[in-house]
């Protein structure tokens, strides 16, 4: 007999409602989205947008501002955080992607990094000078499933060119 477990996440948990959570924008441009808390807290909630890339930061996006409050009356308010893709004279050979997380804090135990399933926002950039262009920058794919996107080349190479496809565990 094989067992299963089940973990059911109380909506509550969420804590973060993001209006948007993709967004993709060109080198040199910004975006704008929102989010708001899902219910009412007992006590102010600082949330403050920190990216989830490997790097733990990228010089070439920015988003402001650094910190949203939320209090008892405003917390289901929008309220909206600007990205911002710098231009820089870097040839990239692909667009490139980033993941912002939030960390949460309050003395409300129910909102804090730590109690709150993660809710992301993917960035893509596409870059002015890129060589190859991929039709999505985050793929999100249910367990089982599978889905498609396409790769392709910016201009007439002079010679092959290989695109070699690579994985990485999250």
């Amino acid at each position: 007999a094989a067992n299963v477990s089940v973990n059911v996440i109380d909506q509550l948990t969420r804590c973060l409602v993001v209006v948007d959570p993709a967004v993709c924008i060109r080198e040199g441009e910004s975006s704008v989205y929102q989010l708001r808390l899902q219910g009412q807290p007992h006590f102010d909630v600082l949330v403050s947008p920190v990216f989830a890339d490997p790097s733990g930061s990228s010089s070439d996006v920015s988003v402001a501002p650094s910190n949203l409050t939320f209090t008892r009356s405003n917390w289901n308010v929008l309220q909206s955080v600007t990205m911002d893709a710098l231009a820089d004279q870097e040839y990239e050979m692909y667009n490139e992607s980033h993941m912002v997380r939030y960390d949460i804090s309050s003395v409300d135990g129910r909102y804090s990094t730590a109690s709150c399933v993660k809710s992301n926002v993917s960035l893509c950039v596409h870059d002015e000078d890129v060589m190859v262009n991929i039709s999505r920058a985050v793929l999100e794919i249910d367990e089982g499933k599978n889905t498609t996107y396409t790769v392709q080349l910016l201009s007439q190479p002079s010679d092959a060119v290989t695109v070699e496809l690579q994985g990485a565990n999250a």
